[in-house]
């Protein structure tokens, strides 16, 4: 099923976005999920910082449900040519080695999906690419 692109709020809210286009919600869903004593329309709401940004973002999709699986791969184009799965990407910016930026694959359209709404510059993110998860997610009870 293809994804429904969702835009981020605020700046710290590329992962939020991520999710929820994952998901199939509305950001103020998935940003209740992730960050429940935080207003969604707050500025300064907390993005995932951390030196392990990987682990980080992985342990809070898992809390969610979502299933995740580590990529080897260091290229988009791997991703447009064999991935089977919709995938959440990492960039880690060179200029702000704390700062990340969160982006999804859409399997089934084969293309990326920035919640900020611009065009992705693939060369740009993919020499910046710090992981790429394989999403699995959650199963809907019937």
């Amino acid at each position: 099923m293809s994804l429904r692109h969702v835009s981020q709020v605020h700046s710290s809210g590329c992962f939020t976005a991520c999710v929820a286009m994952l998901l199939g919600k509305s950001y103020e869903e998935v940003h209740s999920l992730l960050h429940p004593t935080s207003d969604p329309q707050d500025y300064d709401c907390p993005g995932i910082r951390s030196e392990k940004v990987d682990e980080a973002a992985s342990e809070k999709l898992q809390q969610l449900g979502i299933k995740v699986k580590r990529a080897k791969l260091r290229q988009l184009r791997s991703l447009l040519r064999h991935s089977r799965k919709h995938a959440l990407l990492i960039i880690r910016w060179e200029w702000a080695p704390t700062l990340c930026h969160a982006i999804v694959f859409d399997v089934d359209r084969k293309r990326f999906l920035d919640p900020t709404g611009r065009t992705l510059k693939r060369k740009i993110y993919e020499r910046q690419l710090d992981s790429v998860f394989y999403v699995d997610p959650p199963k809907k009870a019937a």
